[in-house]
């Protein structure tokens, strides 16, 4: 690909890229409710994965949700041409962040389980960014954020709220 066709989807991949990253802190945060803060500090669970005394197993459909919602991180990092290294990095960090936050507004458990997957997520979306190329890989976030809109859409339209259960 030509410098100057690098130009011209980097404007669109950032743009896209702020977009997830919105939906990305309401939906780790919020769960896609309404913003609050909590009356108080949150819960932290250190142990990965497994049950202790004060919390339960982390559930294998929510680990895969975590890897699911960090893959696209990878991938526009990885898109936008940041080292790998320093883009898992990134991703390890702000994963980190958004569980603080959720303790620090008491507003969910900070669990490390979280911060594991989603870095493994944003590495298997950084893979598929070397993978597929910048141009299939701007077309694929296009096609991505457009699919992620519509369902948020329809979430947000729909009389029941499946994700109000998790």
């Amino acid at each position: 690909m030509t410098d100057a066709t690098r130009e011209r989807t980097r404007p669109l991949l950032v743009l896209l890229f702020v977009g997830y990253l919105v939906v990305l802190g309401w939906l780790v945060l919020w769960k896609l409710h309404t913003p609050f803060v909590g009356a108080g500090m949150g819960t932290i669970k250190l142990v990965p994965f497994v049950r202790t005394d004060e919390f339960g197993a982390s559930s294998p459909m929510e680990v895969l949700g975590n890897i699911a919602v960090f893959v696209p991180f990878g991938v526009y990092f990885g898109l936008l041409g940041r080292r790998w290294w320093a883009a898992l990095a990134v991703i390890a960090v702000t994963s980190a962040a958004l569980e603080a936050t959720q303790f620090v507004l008491g507003i969910g458990s900070t669990d490390i389980t979280d911060v594991i997957a989603n870095t493994f997520g944003g590495t298997v979306g950084l893979l598929l960014a070397g993978l597929v190329g910048r141009r299939a890989g701007a077309a694929l976030c296009l096609v991505g954020t457009v699919i992620a809109v519509v369902a948020l859409l329809a979430y947000l339209a729909a009389p029941m709220r499946p994700m109000a259960a998790l």
